[in-house]
């Protein structure tokens, strides 16, 4: 007795036959994961704003709110504040540090002593901004046992005065209740907030090399035997 077998069953088997064969070759061809995805990098903040006591400051009080404004973090992170006192410009010798998530802090320094402030922040992740340029700031002395020298006032050049040359000779008058030695600090640029050129000058003139068509700025810091100090105002002139 003969079997047939019709052609709609040789086609159900071709197709199971193929079918179970491409899900099997699909599987194989899939990418493998990715076994080194690239890490998320964290930011730092940004470098903090100093306002008070603000740069060439004579504080009165020597208890002292030192405050900043406020970093802020792409990454959204917490910030805190490491804040740096100093007496010296390359802060080689720290009087003072305090870390705070505070934007202020109050310490109480010697009186008349001349000190320097900067501020970091970091964030959650130990991340650090730069510090902040550092400001300079004074406190007064004792007044029952010396008073601060005069002001310094101007001979030469005259405030805004036009001048010619390649040179001239600043000079200036200073004085002290105390009758006291006094010397002197010249800070002298092209800009109001003028560098320091000189310090300790026990004379009262100084000597500048100068550029033609070019604004000048400058003043005098007088400070006595005893620490105390007088800030002159920002004079300034021009050359032709």
């Amino acid at each position: 007795m003969k079997t047939f077998i019709n052609s709609t069953t040789i086609l159900f088997a071709v197709l199971i036959l193929f079918g179970c064969g491409g899900g099997k070759d699909e599987e194989i061809a899939m990418d493998p994961p990715d076994e080194n995805p690239v890490s998320e990098i964290n930011s730092p903040p940004s470098i903090p704003l100093l306002i008070y006591p603000s740069d060439k400051l004579l504080c009165i009080d020597n208890e002292l709110e030192f405050t900043w404004e406020s970093s802020s973090d792409t990454d959204g992170d917490l910030i805190s504040y490491t804040m740096q006192v100093t007496n010296d410009k390359q802060f080689a010798d720290i009087i003072s540090e305090t870390t705070s998530d505070e934007t202020k802090t109050v310490i109480t320094l010697e009186k008349g002593k001349t000190f320097f402030w900067r501020v970091l922040a970091i964030d959650e992740k130990n991340n650090k901004s730069n510090y902040s340029p550092s400001w300079e700031f004074y406190t007064e002395g004792e007044p029952v046992t010396n008073q601060l020298p005069f002001p310094p006032e101007v001979i030469n050049p005259n405030p805004h005065e036009i001048i010619s040359g390649t040179s001239t000779l600043l000079s200036w008058n200073s004085s002290d209740a105390d009758h006291e030695n006094l010397t002197h600090d010249v800070y002298f640029g092209t800009v109001p907030n003028a560098p320091l050129v000189s310090e300790n000058l026990e004379t009262n003139s100084y000597e500048v090399t100068l550029e033609a068509n070019t604004s000048y700025y400058w003043r005098i810091a007088v400070k006595d035997g005893a620490g105390g100090i007088s800030f002159g105002p920002i004079w300034n002139f021009r050359t032709e």
